[in-house]
């Protein structure tokens, strides 16, 4: 599904995908599971030969990045899958050195950063280590600007007596570590605001969840939670983080502005992962003890959908370019000097360079500016003739684009 632009040397751009990645490692044979956001039903399951447990998706919306462990030996396996076909067409297997770790895209996804320890370009899959740090693949996360890189990780001391914790942040451009950071231990997941000013760093065992001022790398009164916190993901406006809760099958809805608990939703079994439409509407909740995923509408704060046959024990859930819980692509800006189209919400993704690729509610890419100011502008049809555009009818002024549209 989606819309497909043909760029001037043949390679496509998937629009609107609208798809929800979910993975569980089944115990060694991993399982992806994709969703169709429109009917919240789940289409297709694609058994792997390795326990993936960590899942990223490329801006683009051609390719999935699935890392985890195999068996025998506990080697560390990174893969890429064309979602095309949902075929592997790159995969490292190494010794457990990280490669089996959380992955974060770049926005303009040429780049993968694993564990914190390596930065793999995407394009040739060339390796590159960048930093060696506690346990490693442990959760990480990037700043907005793309300058820092956050690797959390724990251990215990030599008889096993004293368990601590550490954030290590990382410059990427100059290549050295910054400063490192002490926190609780029994690491789960960790989030960095949109905005870069504060880092979450939840604690599963240690029912807790740590709050990092990025501005001086200096901790901030935590969230005493009290629960088994697994996953975290902050809406697009930096407003609440959705936190699941795996012992009490709920998911917490913290107010970032004052760090505390304002609302509970009951979901399904063992809670895991969680993902953030880019528009803040919804909410995706892997439950590892029911093998499904809730899907949760942000405006009242409730199960809206519970999708079933998500196999393997699913822990991570990643979505799609236009919906997706981490990287570039989620950072979508309600743009509230909307001249575009008054009549319809539009956000903004900004690129790198400047560039700014526009939004509507419905997911559709409306516009491209440019740093140099030519704008693209799309434009839709109503082809199904139900009230709703979604053909693309016309590229205006088209910047690089030589082919218009493939179905």
């Amino acid at each position: 599904g989606g819309m497909i632009l043909t760029e001037g040397d043949g390679t496509s751009i998937v629009i609107n995908p609208s798809r929800v990645y979910a993975v569980g490692p089944g115990g060694w044979g991993g399982v992806l599971t994709v969703i169709n956001t429109e009917t919240n039903k789940a289409e297709e399951s694609i058994g792997y030969d390795f326990a993936a447990k960590e899942v990223a998706v490329r801006p683009d919306g051609k390719y999935v990045y699935l890392s985890g462990l195999a068996y025998p030996g506990y080697y560390g396996v990174f893969t890429s899958v064309e979602t095309s076909t949902y075929q592997r067409i790159y995969s490292r297997v190494n010794s457990y050195v990280g490669v089996g770790g959380e992955v974060e895209i770049s926005q303009d996804g040429n780049f993968g950063y694993i564990a914190g320890i390596w930065k793999v370009d995407l394009n040739s899959y060339s390796w590159e280590q960048l930093l060696v740090a506690g346990g490693g693949g442990e959760p990480i996360a990037i700043s907005p600007d793309e300058r820092y890189l956050y690797m959390a990780w724990w251990a215990y001391d030599f008889w096993g007596m004293y368990w601590y914790g550490n954030v290590d942040v990382f410059d990427i451009i100059e290549r050295r570590k910054i400063t490192r950071i002490g926190i609780a231990p029994f690491v789960s997941d960790m989030t960095i605001t949109p905005d870069g000013r504060k880092v979450y760093v939840t604690h599963g065992r240690w029912r807790h969840i740590n709050v990092i001022d990025a501005a001086t790398n200096t901790l901030l009164p935590g969230i005493p939670v009290g629960e088994d916190v697994r996953g975290i993901d902050i809406t697009p406006d930096g407003t609440y983080a959705y936190v699941s809760s795996f012992d009490t099958d709920s998911v917490l809805v913290i107010d970032t502005r004052i760090d505390q608990v304002i609302d509970r939703i009951p979901v399904g079994d063992s809670p895991h992962g969680v993902a953030i439409s880019p528009d803040g509407k919804r909410v995706y909740v892997t439950n590892s003890g029911s093998d499904s995923v809730s899907v949760i509408d942000t405006g009242i704060n409730e199960v809206i959908a519970t999708i079933e046959g998500v196999y393997g024990t699913p822990t991570r859930v990643a979505v799609a370019p236009i919906a997706s819980s981490k990287g570039d692509s989620s950072r979508l800006i309600k743009d509230d000097n909307n001249t575009q189209d008054p009549s319809d919400d539009i956000y903004i993704r900004t690129m790198k360079d400047g560039t700014k690729i526009n939004f509507n509610s419905d997911g559709l890419q409306t516009s491209i500016i440019d740093k140099n100011n030519n704008v693209t502008t799309y434009e839709y049809t109503d082809a199904n003739n139900d009230g709703k555009v979604e053909e693309l009818n016309k590229i205006i002024n088209p910047v690089n684009l030589k082919k218009e549209l493939f179905f």
